[in-house]
C-alpha cells in the first residue's frame, strides 16, 4: 500500500511537471510568434522623398535640410542648419537615412530584419522608450513627418527597441519594433563628424626665378 501511494505521488508531480513544461513552451512559443511579426524597413519611404531630418541625442540636437536633388551636387545635397550652417556630410546623413528606409532584412539570417512586439504601456521605461533623448525626425517634399524613438538594446546586445511614430498619449497595449542597433550608431558621431569637411585650398607654387646672364664686360680700349 506504501507503494502504491508512492507511486502515485511521483506519477502526480510528473503530470504536474510535464503541464508545466507544455505551458511555458506554448507561452514561449506564442511569444516567438509574436516578436517574428516582421517588417523590411521602419519607414515605408523612398530617401529621395526625405526634405529634412532632425536628430537628437543626449547631447546635441542637428537639423539637417536637402539642398540639393542629387550626390552629384557641388559639395553635398544636404546642408546642416542647427547648431551650425555647414554642408553636411553625406555619409554621415546616409547612414542615418539608410537605417531608416531600407531593408534590414538578410536571406542568410533569420532574425534580421524588423520585429514588432506588444507591451503595456507601463512596460516602456524598461525598454528605455518612455524618456528616451535619442530620436530622429524626417519631413518628407510633402510634408508629411515621421518620428522614431529609440530605446535600450535587447538581450543580445545586437538589435535596440524603437517606436515609430508615437502616438501623442500611449495607449494601454503599445506596439514597438526591434531594430538594428546600426541607428544608434548611426546617430552618435559627434558635431564635427557631421560638417563636410573642406578642401584645403591649393596655395600655388611660386615660380622659380630664371638666372639673369651676365652681360659681357667692355673691352679696355688699347691706346694708339
Amino acid at each position: 500500500m506504501k507503494f502504491q501511494r508512492s507511486t502515485l505521488i511521483l506519477a502526480i508531480a510528473a503530470i504536474i511537471l510535464a503541464g508545466g513544461v507544455y505551458i511555458f513552451e506554448i507561452r514561449g512559443k506564442a511569444r516567438q510568434e509574436e516578436i517574428q511579426a516582421k517588417q523590411d524597413q521602419i519607414f515605408d519611404v523612398s530617401k529621395d522623398d526625405i526634405q529634412s531630418l532632425t536628430i537628437q541625442t543626449e547631447d546635441k540636437t542637428l537639423k539637417i535640410e536637402r539642398v540639393g536633388e542629387d550626390e552629384t551636387d557641388a559639395k553635398s545635397p544636404w546642408k546642416l542648419i542647427e547648431p551650425v550652417q555647414s554642408p553636411a556630410n553625406l555619409a554621415r546623413v546616409d547612414g542615418v537615412l539608410n537605417q531608416l528606409v531600407t531593408s534590414q532584412s538578410n536571406p542568410s539570417d533569420p532574425d534580421s530584419g524588423v520585429r514588432s512586439l506588444t507591451l503595456s504601456k507601463s512596460e516602456l521605461s524598461d525598454y528605455g522608450l518612455e524618456d528616451s533623448k535619442n530620436i530622429i525626425d524626417i519631413q518628407l517634399k510633402d510634408n508629411t513627418k515621421h518620428r522614431l524613438i529609440l530605446g535600450t538594446s535587447d538581450f543580445t546586445g545586437n538589435s535596440i527597441y524603437a517606436i515609430a511614430d508615437p502616438p501623442e498619449t500611449f495607449p494601454e497595449q503599445v506596439a514597438i519594433l526591434v531594430i538594428s542597433e546600426g541607428a544608434i550608431d548611426a546617430i552618435s558621431p559627434p558635431l564635427e563628424e557631421w560638417q563636410l569637411a573642406e578642401e584645403p585650398e591649393e596655395t600655388p607654387e611660386p615660380e622659380a626665378e630664371q638666372p639673369q646672364e651676365s652681360s659681357p664686360s667692355p673691352t679696355p680700349e688699347t691706346p694708339q
